[in-house]
């Protein structure tokens, strides 16, 4: 018997309750993730220039799995024993937009909260630490919260700031205002020797290519999901599903592999989805007493197929945005002036008798098609 069947075995000595935190708590380190956080650590390591980071996928492909992976991984790394007041990463979450625009003042008390920064907190929140209400007119504004996030960031030494759900920062009222969004993250960056890395979808294209600038001193990390276009990607899926299989905390092991189409589909071959899937349907047959997990308590548990199908759609539209084509690459030649001077290196190559003919078979040097994540 494996360990993961060992595990198995405890688990389902414990009560129903038990049982089902214990398999929440449960990841599975596959390809996909383990791909994208080895471009993430390349990155980090090396940023090139780039302050901010953007590490985007659709939603439910394990996002906020990776932030949690890699914020813990940062903080031991970057952690000087010899100061005890150092905070070399902050973790955070982007709050939920409000009004129909994205809240800095929000963003800044949770920033501050996790920089353990309390007397600045009692004159900036509405409630103190302790719960407490605070007058209005000792609250500070939101320059003089952008500024103490500045002066704790320094003062706590910080490196690396993660910033989840950070599509949350495009929604705003106006296009005006969204070029202003990444204002605060590009010139803290550069203030503070800061890098950010933000976890969102596919929303968050639109706030790294809004200008020149920002594109230039930014990096943007694809995170896909499993394409069943792909065959590898089934296998690697259909894999996972069976790692999932062998920790289910039911007496009889259900094989996942069978329903793996149900499965995909009803995620859109996100893993992260698959896992909250199935966390439910788990839910579903301890609560029933069940013995096996059936295909039942999967799709009882599942979004519709007009939900899914919105999120597949979402997805492919947010993945050929990654895709780059040779239209794109000749409008950017034409746009640098590219053009005549290819044109004319081929005439000065007829004139000096450079051309030569190509053998029977042999293909002309024409260029292919290019998909690589920008």
């Amino acid at each position: 018997m494996d360990a993961n069947n060992n595990s198995a075995s405890k688990m389902l000595e414990e009560n129903p309750v038990e049982r089902l935190a214990a398999f929440k708590k449960f990841t599975v380190s596959h390809p996909k993730l383990l791909e994208t956080d080895a471009a993430l650590e390349r990155v980090i390591r090396e940023p090139g220039g780039s302050r901010i980071i953007f590490v985007i996928g659709p939603s439910g492909v394990g996002k906020t799995t990776l932030f949690k992976r890699i914020s813990t991984r940062l903080a031991t790394r970057y952690k000087d024993p010899d100061d005890p007041g150092q905070i070399p990463v902050v973790a955070v979450e982007a709050p939920a937009a409000s009004s129909g625009q994205f809240s800095w003042r929000h963003f800044y008390v949770e920033c501050l909260r996790e920089l353990r920064d309390p007397i600045t907190l009692r004159n900036c929140a509405r409630l103190d630490l302790f719960g407490d209400p605070v007058p209005a007119k000792e609250r500070r504004s939101e320059f003089e919260l952008r500024f103490a996030v500045e002066t704790a960031l320094k003062h706590r030494k910080t490196k690396i700031v993660l910033i989840d759900e950070a599509h949350h920062i495009s929604i705003v009222a106006s296009g005006r205002r969204m070029k202003d969004q990444t204002e605060f993250l590009k010139s803290t960056g550069n203030m503070t020797d800061v890098t950010y890395v933000l976890f969102g979808t596919y929303d968050l294209l639109q706030l790294c290519n809004l200008n020149g600038q920002l594109a230039n001193r930014s990096t943007l990390i694809h995170f896909p999901r499993y394409d069943a276009r792909n065959e590898e990607d089934i296998e690697a899926f259909q894999n996972i599903l069976l790692t999932f299989q062998a920790n289910l905390p039911i007496e009889v092991e259900r094989d996942l592999e069978v329903d793996w189409e149900s499965l995909y589909i009803r995620s859109i071959g996100c893993v992260g989805a698959c896992k909250l899937l199935l966390n439910k349907a788990v839910a579903a047959a301890l609560e029933e007493s069940a013995k096996v997990l059936t295909l039942d308590h999967i799709e009882h548990v599942a979004h519709s197929l007009r939900q899914c199908e919105q999120q597949a759609k979402d997805a492919l539209h947010g993945e050929m945005r990654f895709v780059e084509t040779d239209e794109q690459l000749e409008s950017l030649r034409n746009l640098l002036g590219l053009t005549g001077y290819q044109d004319s290196s081929k005439n000065e190559s007829r004139k000096n008798g450079a051309k030569k003919n190509a053998k029977p078979g042999q293909r002309k040097p024409t260029r292919d098609k290019v998909g690589r994540p920008a």
